[in-house]
C-alpha cells in the first residue's frame, strides 16, 4: 500500500513540474506581448501584417482578430494608444526592461517596463484586455 502511496504522489509532483514547464508564467507572457506589440509598431501604421499582429496583441494578447467590430474597435483603440505618446510611426530600437505582477488584481496582470527609443515607458497587461499606459 505504501509503494502505491508514493507512486501516486510521486506521480503528481511530476505532472505539477510538467505543467510549469509547460505553461509559461503570465510574466513570460505578458513580456511576450509587450514584445510583439513594440516590434510590429517599428512597421510603423497601415495594414501589413506585422503591424495587425501588434494591433491583436495589443487588444486581446492574439495573434489575429477575425470578427470585424472587434477588429475595428482594436484598430480604433490601437491608434489612439500610440498616439497618445507620439508613437503613431514607425518606432525604433527597445528594450523589454522589467515584469512584475500585480497583487490582488481580479485576473492576471503584469505591469511592464521597456525603453523606446532611449525613453522609458510603464504598461499595465491585463491577460484578457488592453494594455494600458501607466503615466
Amino acid at each position: 500500500m505504501r509503494n502505491v502511496i508514493a507512486s501516486a504522489l510521486a506521480a503528481g509532483v511530476l505532472l505539477v513540474i510538467a505543467v510549469k514547464l509547460l505553461i509559461p508564467s503570465y510574466e513570460s507572457v505578458a513580456k511576450t506581448r509587450v514584445t510583439n506589440v513594440l516590434t510590429g509598431m517599428r512597421e510603423g501604421t497601415g495594414t501589413g501584417a506585422k503591424v495587425e499582429t501588434a494591433m491583436a496583441m495589443w487588444a486581446e494578447g492574439k495573434l489575429r482578430i477575425t470578427d470585424r467590430d472587434r477588429l475595428s474597435a482594436a484598430s480604433d483603440g490601437f491608434d489612439k494608444w500610440r498616439r497618445a505618446k507620439d508613437l503613431y510611426r514607425p518606432t525604433g530600437e527597445f528594450t523589454v526592461d522589467s515584469v512584475e505582477m500585480v497583487k490582488d488584481a481580479p485576473e492576471e496582470t503584469a505591469i511592464v517596463s521597456f525603453t523606446l527609443e532611449g525613453k522609458p515607458y510603464k504598461v499595465k497587461v491585463p491577460k484578457s484586455s488592453f494594455i494600458r499606459w501607466i503615466e
